[in-house]
């Protein structure tokens, strides 16, 4: 076993430790091309998609992490429909910090680089976030009326309507 996928199995285990200690249930897909590592029941059919990466050291030069934010195989990266949350696994702190998908992807960059410090200071409550967004879509306040695809934070957010969501993908074409 590679140490890459070594350090990625222990980093899934990890969050699903995490999430399953908090109440999801949680699922690892039996496909690996898939975009994401793990599924987060959050009841009523609904899941979360999880993409973990982890780490486990931080740089010296400059004390951070740096996670390849990109998918074997393809070039352009991760967009906003194949996932709903990174997980960011710090192994030697045994720490996670959990980031919507979309503010990941929106840099468009090959890596994400997370200081040692915003670790120490924001696991905890992005773990709480991430529950909440379960919470939410447990009850059905962000998935889209068209495909039943988990809305974006941002997407949902920016919508004029509270629980008349559409993903891009279902939004009539006016260009017609």
């Amino acid at each position: 076993m590679s140490r890459a996928k070594e350090i990625g199995d222990i980093a899934e285990a990890l969050v699903n430790y995490q999430l399953s200690s908090a109440g999801l249930a949680m699922f690892a897909p039996s496909a690996s091309h898939l975009p994401y590592d793990l599924l987060a029941d959050v009841g009523n059919g609904r899941f979360l998609r999880i993409q973990v990466k982890g780490a486990s050291q931080v740089r010296p030069a400059q004390p951070s992490y740096v996670f390849n934010v990109i998918t074997m195989g393809r070039k352009d990266g991760y967009c906003i429909d194949d996932l709903d949350w990174f997980a960011f696994a710090a192994l030697d702190l045994e720490q996670v910090l959990y980031v919507p998908a979309i503010d990941v992807i929106e840099k468009n960059t090959r890596q994400f680089s997370v200081p040692l410090t915003r670790f120490q200071m924001e696991a905890e409550a992005s773990k709480r976030a991430l529950i909440e967004e379960a919470q939410r879509v447990r009850d059905g306040l962000s998935f889209c009326e068209g495909c039943g695809r988990l809305a974006s934070c941002a997407a949902y957010a920016n919508s004029d309507a509270s629980e008349n969501y559409s993903c891009s993908d279902c939004q009539p074409n006016t260009n017609d």
